[in-house]
């Protein structure tokens, strides 16, 4: 639907950094109370334009919010050119390399205060999964994560781990929980008493580590748990 197909403002409010402010200002609210919570009211006030605009450019609540996962298609993108690098190495680690596709991209936005919105925002979604969040999920996300767990399942096959499609999906629902959690955590501040910072990008390392590890160590527990 184009923008004259949605209503008409009045002449001059058309500009394209107001169609930006309203983007900006819709993911920083959904990110902060969910989709349920805000308003297009609230979006129109945040982003400082007026409220017929909003309904302009994105038409209903939920076409904007679907906007907003449209617009940083390009992460997701990024992950997925990540994920078949990994893939079409010739040596090397391919587990060590799928989880790198999947979780440094997504963990480098945290950078800026638009990355780190989008983050959390991304973060609900796969948290909440209300029938709204729900259907962007499965348009933007959910290709991907099959990819993922396509990968996953090849790479500890190769490794002589024999478990099937469904288990992998597991061991990549485990790795997804671990990197969201890091992504939307604060309490971590509190229980290191002020020492570790939020989404430190220094343990990086540790993180890929420990899903690396996990996912192994649990592949091997359904293998276990097979034979017995």
């Amino acid at each position: 639907m184009t923008p004259t197909e949605k209503g008409s403002v009045p002449q001059g409010q058309e500009r394209p950094d107001r169609r930006q402010n309203i983007l900006d200002a819709s993911q920083r609210l959904f990110a902060l109370y969910g989709y349920h919570a805000v308003t297009i009211r609230q979006i129109a006030e945040a982003a400082q334009v007026p409220l017929a605009l909003v309904g302009y450019y994105f038409g209903q609540k939920q076409e904007l919010y679907d906007a907003i996962f449209g617009h940083l298609s390009s992460n997701i993108d990024e992950r997925r050119v990540g994920l078949h690098a990994a893939l079409a190495k010739p040596s090397g680690d391919p587990l060590s390399g799928i989880v790198a596709a999947m979780v440094i991209p997504v963990s480098q936005m945290r950078t800026t205060p638009a990355g780190e919105s989008y983050a959390l925002f991304v973060t609900r979604g796969l948290t909440q999964q209300s029938i709204e969040e729900d259907r962007s999920i499965r348009e933007y996300f959910d290709p991907l994560a099959a990819e993922f767990i396509d990968a996953i399942h090849r790479a500890l096959t190769a490794e002589g781990t024999a478990i099937d499609q469904p288990q992998a999906a597991w061991c990549y629902q485990f790795a997804l929980g671990a990197l969201l959690h890091y992504l939307s955590d604060q309490r971590i501040v509190r229980l290191s008493n002020d020492v570790n910072v939020a989404g430190d990008p220094a343990v990086m390392s540790q993180l890929l580590a420990f899903i690396v590890n996990g996912i192994r160590g649990a592949a091997q527990s359904f293998v276990t748990a097979k034979a017995d």
